[in-house]
């Protein structure tokens, strides 16, 4: 989880700094926080959390992809 979060925030730091490649803006900011959530609903063994979080992954993710990465 401390990973992810930190991801997250060199993510940001990385996008103020000027560095807005698409794919590190996917991974860095759309893809590491439902990844938090999945892995803080394992810790707590809160299965629904981790499975309401599978979801928000995929969905988040393709979010990202569709606005960062596919050129239209």
């Amino acid at each position: 989880m401390i990973l992810m979060i930190l991801i997250n925030f060199i993510g940001w730091i990385l996008y103020y700094m000027g560095y807005q490649y698409g794919w590190l803006i996917i991974i860095t900011q759309f893809a590491v926080v439902p990844l938090y959530y999945l892995f803080f609903g394992l810790w707590q063994r809160d299965y629904l959390l981790a499975g309401t979080a599978v979801p928000f992954f995929v969905i988040h993710t393709i979010n990202g992809i569709m606005n960062f990465a596919v050129k239209r």
